[in-house]
């Protein structure tokens, strides 16, 4: 297949053992396609896989199928990432406990958090996750404020961080306000006065 023949060509560029893939269920209800190209992929030299358990036709809509994790496990030796409904470490735990897969990869709980890695973490070692502290989220925001900089053009950075500061803040006290406030920010001045309000 077309997708074999790309895969085939990445890992001989790349090496063996240095290139993983990132799967669906197949392209609509039914199809399975991952049981069948999951192997294949192996047997190309793939490091690891990574499945979202949806079909393409879904997109984000329904439930991830855990399930579905649990059976690529059982048809391939090379280490099983999950993805899919992970918001938090608590979520990417229990999926880890019920499918015996090796590891996760957070998408969207990785939007809403950047602390989620670390909360996994320390779940995986028994300890209770810490919530950041307002020290802690300046910190991370100024950084991601630095990268939108380096990366994205002004206008399109600001207006990035007017959707993702909100989200790391959530669960602190006046987090409404600072929402409503960052909703007219236009500039970098405005953002920094804003966190100094309420950070």
């Amino acid at each position: 297949s077309r997708a074999l023949a790309c895969a085939a060509a990445m890992v001989r560029a790349a090496g063996a053992g240095r290139v993983g893939f990132k799967l669906r269920l197949g392209w609509q209800p039914g199809e399975d396609v991952y049981l069948r190209l999951g192997p294949a992929l192996q047997d190309l030299g793939a490091a690891w896989l990574t499945l979202h358990p949806r079909c393409a036709r879904q997109g984000f809509s329904g439930l991830a199928d855990r399930k579905a994790l649990a059976r690529l496990k059982r048809a391939v030796s090379i280490p099983v990432l999950g993805s899919g409904d992970l918001y938090t470490a608590e979520d990417a735990l229990a999926c880890l406990n019920e499918t015996g897969i090796d590891g996760v990869m957070f998408a969207r709980g990785a939007m809403a958090s950047p602390r989620v890695f670390a909360d996994l973490a320390s779940l995986c070692e028994k300890r209770a996750p810490k919530p950041a502290t307002a020290a802690e989220l300046k910190a991370v925001i100024r950084r991601h404020m630095e990268l939108a900089r380096a990366f994205g053009g002004e206008r399109t950075a600001i207006f990035k961080m007017r959707t993702f500061v909100p989200r790391y803040v959530k669960h602190l006290p006046g987090a409404r306000a600072l929402r409503q406030e960052m909703a007219s920010c236009k500039d970098w001045a405005s953002l920094e006065q804003i966190l100094g309000r309420h950070l």
